[in-house]
């Protein structure tokens, strides 16, 4: 759907199948956690950040609003969306109206977008606090604790080998997981673990460059790439490189 609204039917149908049969699909919707509910509320919220954020004239209170929601209920799939949706989502949100230089515009909408997320996250945080005494939730704890409980990613500064380890590991995990999980593999022998490394580059590939292609033209387009970008970056700083961990 996001594609078909900036390119043509024919690409978009190609970008869904590739996404429907990828490895990263399979796993995310496999392991029978929360990822695949988590996924859906990303791609929906990013979804209306595209059609509301080409200029500043979009964001109106209404749609500010129904984009904190959707925040929210992210943010109840997964913890950490909080973080990495709220500031993708807030970066993509400010640059149409600070590029206008609408500053009281600006403001308002990211209020309104604040206050309809906490109206969403706040009653089960609270209960929370009531129940547990805690306002985290059980997967929030868990990250806490995630290297002790699930193993941490390899941190070695006193090689080459374990330097290029503990800087690349936190970037390639989103790949290297799925593919160990549905090969079986540990990537001592590595046979379909490889397959499954190469699809899911070609099915990321694909859409990546009909967005970077036409996020030159489409204001649409740059608002995804944006959101993409941060959202990326902000997830594989703090739970790649500063927590050492994805759980």
């Amino acid at each position: 759907r996001m594609v078909s609204e900036i390119r043509r039917r024919r690409e978009a149908l190609w970008v869904a199948g590739l996404w429907f049969l990828s490895p990263f699909t399979l796993y995310i919707s496999l392991r029978g956690m929360e990822s695949a509910l988590s996924t859906l509320l990303l791609l929906l919220f990013a979804w209306s950040l595209m059609r509301l954020t080409p200029t500043g004239d979009r964001i109106s209170p209404r749609s500010a609003a129904s984009i904190g929601l959707l925040l929210g209920l992210a943010g109840l799939a997964r913890t950490d969306n909080l973080l990495s949706a709220g500031l993708a989502g807030v970066i993509t949100i400010s640059l149409p109206l600070l590029r206008e230089r609408r500053f009281a515009r600006w403001l308002s909408r990211l209020t309104l977008l604040g206050l309809a997320t906490a109206a969403v996250v706040l009653p089960w945080f609270l209960w929370n606090l009531h129940k547990f005494g805690t306002f985290l939730q059980v997967s929030a704890l868990a990250k806490h604790h995630s290297r002790e409980i699930y193993g941490g990613f390899i941190t070695d500064w006193r090689s080459a080998q374990g330097v290029l380890e503990t800087a690349s590991y936190p970037v390639l995990a989103p790949i290297i997981f799925p593919a160990r999980f549905i090969s079986g593999e540990e990537f001592r022998h590595p046979t379909l673990s490889f397959v499954a490394v190469v699809g899911i580059l070609i099915t990321a590939a694909l859409p990546l460059s009909v967005m970077l292609r036409q996020s030159l033209s489409d204001s649409r387009a740059r608002a995804l790439v944006v959101f993409a970008l941060v959202y990326a970056v902000t997830h594989t700083i703090f739970f790649g490189f500063i927590g050492r961990s994805y759980v």
